[in-house]
């Protein structure tokens, strides 16, 4: 039986010990605020615009600016 590592190596084409190198880097320190800033504006953005109520209704407790 694969276990989920295996199974996602296997769907997403990436080698399991080349997913786990992203564990040696500080993502914060190589990309820089603004990329979390914007990842986090995209994300939210597209989080309160869903049409799908159950989902926006996770995120009900703050605003999108909050949230962002």
């Amino acid at each position: 039986m694969q276990t989920l590592q295996q199974k996602a190596s296997e769907w997403s084409g990436v080698k399991q010990e080349d997913a786990f190198i992203i564990d040696e880097v500080n993502l914060f320190q190589k990309l820089g605020l603004q990329t979390f800033i914007n990842l986090s504006t995209d994300f939210y953005t597209r989080v309160y615009d869903d049409q799908e109520e159950w989902f926006r209704s996770i995120f009900a407790d703050s605003t999108k600016e909050d949230a962002i």
